[in-house]
């Protein structure tokens, strides 16, 4: 009998201390959902969608990246008929649209050369014909003057920038990408830009500064001259 309540004691003894660790198994399951779910999502997800956002920026420098300003520019137009004068002969320009960017006839964009720091409509008009080379007066078509960012663009037919180095040095900025062609004859919309076409050049002699507004100041010397308004051209 007595080696019998040895061995029942002896093996509650034994059952009991296997029973008891299991329970300590547990708390090692917890811990391994709490720390590997959570820190991989915040930093995965996250960090991947944001930098997506930079597609669109590279769409609209393309052809003007200055027309994204927002907002109503002041002073607007100051000449809706404005002049620029060069060796004798008078560019004549007019306000095409405002609003808008210059197009040919079939809608196609001009090729531009652009100067910055621009403020007025009618100082457009001066720099495209003074401060450029002679060399690409023959194909310039007009200009667009961005009131909101202070931009002149002038306007050329396609190919006219692309061999001549040393006059798209004389710009800030050009885009030789587009094919327009002939008179500025359409035009679709865009915010704050003014569209101005060459109506005509005609020569009025070295005439004294001041040579400025009036018809009848140039009666007696006007000679049509028939290059830059060559008619269309496909």
């Amino acid at each position: 009998d007595k080696k019998d309540k040895d061995d029942t004691s002896s093996r509650s003894k034994a059952d009991k201390p296997t029973r008891k660790p299991t329970p300590r198994t547990r708390p090692s399951r917890k811990p391994t959902r709490s720390k590997t779910n959570k820190p991989t999502r915040s930093k995965t997800d996250k960090p991947t969608r944001k930098p997506t956002r930079t597609r669109r920026p590279t769409r609209k420098p393309t052809r003007r990246p200055s027309s994204s300003g927002s907002g109503r520019c002041s002073g607007g137009v100051d000449k809706k008929k404005p002049r620029a004068k060069r060796s004798g002969e008078s560019y004549r320009f007019r306000l095409e649209k405002s609003d808008a960017e210059c197009l040919d006839r079939k809608k196609r964009s001009y090729q531009y050369g652009q100067f910055d720091k621009v403020k007025k409509f009618s100082d457009c008009a001066d720099r495209c014909v003074e401060d450029v080379s002679s060399r690409v007066l023959d194909a310039f078509r007009g200009y667009e003057w961005d009131c909101k960012n202070r931009e002149c663009r002038c306007l050329y037919d396609d190919g006219t920038l692309n061999g001549d180095k040393r006059a798209r040095n004389m710009f800030d900025r050009t885009n030789r990408h587009e094919d327009g062609k002939g008179p500025i004859e359409r035009t679709k919309k865009d915010k704050n830009v003014y569209c101005a076409k060459l109506d005509s050049v005609k020569f009025v002699g070295m005439m004294e500064d001041g040579w400025g507004d009036d018809e009848e100041d140039e009666d007696e010397a006007e000679v049509e001259v028939g290059r830059a308004l060559r008619g269309s051209v496909n």
